[in-house]
């Protein structure tokens, strides 16, 4: 393990403490963007150290957050507005992904780090609902200001494997876990409610990753210091393919609730988003999503330990238990 410090951007968001408390559990010492709403045990750890950083995307010396980091973590970006569709969209996640990370990686090259670690997302190749199976090799262009702008920051990390730094974009599918935003909040929501589900013939296939093996997955990644090499684009999941069917049955068994759910004709799906304005939506539920982790899983000999299903029940029973106590 290197004794160096890992400098984390991104440290208080969804997948960010997932990161920050697996890799203290490993024993690293870490380098955090000032935050005024982090855990109290993270404020009175020895091993973490908060510096005052600003937005990424302001042109700014990061000197100060970069002394004596080995690897970076860059966790941070913009994945929600309030309507993507909006004028200004691809301007503002233009700024705070792409922007923000070629700042970030202009500082990390001149600091002489080792590795840069880049969360991206499968967004930036493909949309939420395809009909094949996604590799490394996948080409594609991207659907959303969001993609578009996840797509020019990793454009943004790979110039550091020229410079000898290990230089890895990571893109997971919908993340897993009971605070998570987005899709996976609505179906968390969706199943909390209790009521009968039109689900039960959504045969489906889509990839997902929990935020455990995905905080595992950089753990492991900063436990070595792997060959420039292996530097690129990764597509990483948890292995295994869930219907919507399968989903809701694990977050309600999770709740401590029976699946119920209805028989309805997938067909109906379709003719619902088409009629409402919201076929992406649809698809998102309904289509496949297939990805394809072997190759990050092979180059780096990494298996995660916490199978989805039980991932997902997890999920269910956090956010159960949230909804009881008052706290959704």
């Amino acid at each position: 393990m290197s004794a160096k410090r890992l400098l984390v951007t991104g440290a208080n968001g969804f997948i960010g403490r997932h990161v920050v408390t697996r890799l203290l559990e490993d024993g690293h010492s870490l380098t955090l963007g000032e935050s005024a709403s982090y855990p109290s045990g993270w404020r009175e750890n020895p091993r973490i150290r908060i510096v005052a950083l600003k937005r990424l995307e302001c042109d700014q010396k990061l000197d100060h957050a970069l002394q004596d980091v080995g690897k970076v973590i860059h966790l941070a970006g913009l994945a929600h507005i309030a309507r993507s569709d909006r004028d200004d969209a691809d301007e503002e996640f233009h700024k705070a992904n792409a922007v923000a990370t070629a700042n970030l990686v202009t500082a990390a090259e001149g600091a002489q780090i080792d590795s840069f670690i880049n969360l991206s997302s499968l967004a930036a190749i493909v949309d939420n609902s395809v009909a094949y199976t996604i590799t490394d090799d996948t080409q594609g262009e991207p659907t959303t200001a969001y993609g578009r702008s996840k797509l020019e920051a990793e454009k943004h990390v790979g110039r550091l494997a020229r410079s000898g730094i290990l230089a890895v974009s990571l893109r997971p599918p919908l993340v897993v876990g009971a605070a998570a935003k987005g899709n996976w909040a609505g179906l968390q929501k969706l199943a909390a409610s209790g009521i009968p589900l039109p689900f039960a013939s959504i045969r489906n296939a889509r990839s997902f990753i929990s935020a455990h093996s995905l905080a595992e997955a950089v753990s492991h990644l900063c436990r070595s210091t792997w060959p420039k090499e292996l530097s690129g684009r990764y597509c990483l999941a948890d292995p295994g393919f869930l219907s919507l069917r399968d989903v809701v049955e694990e977050l309600r068994a999770g709740m401590g609730m029976g699946a119920r759910l209805l028989p309805c004709p997938a067909t109906v799906f379709g003719w619902l988003g088409a009629a409402t304005g919201r076929r992406r939506q649809m698809a998102g539920l309904t289509g496949d999503l297939k990805v394809d982790p072997s190759r990050f899983i092979e180059r780096f000999r990494f298996s995660p330990s916490l199978p989805i299903r039980e991932a997902i029940r997890r999920s269910g029973e956090e956010y159960g238990r949230q909804v009881r106590g008052g706290n959704i």
